[in-house]
């Protein structure tokens, strides 16, 4: 997987208000994520692009830890979480057991991640199951932890180019974490792959405006309109 979206997870059935999030709030880090995107670019009509080199390496960028759930049953070769465990950027687990507890990106899920994950995320760690899509079934998401579906958002991988909700891992995990308002930290992550910058180029007027909401009901309410299109 990839740790993705899915329709049925992120357009949730009952949307769901985050009683910990007043209406109309906005954190600091969702300020921060739109303070940088707007940098990027990662905005509506007629906003000047600014070029942004996906170069930082810094670890103080690094506030979520990542951990994949690594089924192995995907090509090896084109296999995102492998490459960003071989530069330290993720952490892989065998087993359910070994994945730590923390927000899972479950495409089947009910709620959509939103900023107001963004606490438990650090606290804890951001999780994605890295398996083959032909075997991304609900029932391989079993883990621990609090299930969250990314919204809607397109492909920007060589194989999947332009397709929806068809995110490899580290597309999944870049999208994450813009919304949880680290998008240096998506960057620095996307920055390993030559195609990196093409996914946050694709989604960058939708990653604006996930990072700008309070919670998941606003979340679905802003997927919407690109499920309407």
């Amino acid at each position: 997987m990839r740790g993705g979206e899915g329709r049925k997870g992120a357009a949730a059935r009952t949307k769901h208000t985050d009683v910990s999030t007043a209406a109309g709030e906005r954190s600091e880090r969702a300020r921060s994520a739109t303070r940088c995107a707007s940098r990027r670019g990662w905005g509506f009509g007629g906003v000047r692009r600014c070029s942004v080199r996906l170069i930082n390496d810094s670890p103080e960028l690094a506030r979520v830890d990542l951990h994949v759930r690594y089924e192995g049953d995907d090509d090896p070769d084109k296999c995102t979480a492998r490459k960003l465990a071989r530069f330290d950027l993720v952490e892989l687990h065998r087993s359910d057991r070994a994945t730590p507890y923390g927000i899972v990106l479950n495409p089947h899920a009910e709620r959509a991640l939103s900023p107001a994950d963004a606490d438990l995320a650090r606290e804890n760690a951001l999780v994605a199951l890295d398996c083959s899509w032909e075997s991304a079934g609900e029932k391989r998401f079993s883990l621990p932890g609090e299930h969250r579906a990314l919204p809607y958002l397109v492909a920007g991988n060589p194989v999947n180019f332009g397709r929806p909700m068809r995110l490899t891992t580290v597309e999944a995990f870049a999208a994450a974490l813009v919304v949880l308002g680290e998008p240096d930290h998506a960057e620095r992550i996307m920055a390993k792959f030559t195609w990196g910058e093409t996914f946050l180029d694709l989604n960058e007027e939708p990653l604006r405006r996930y990072a700008a909401c309070a919670d998941s009901g606003e979340i679905v309410d802003v997927q919407q309109e690109y499920l309407d299109r």
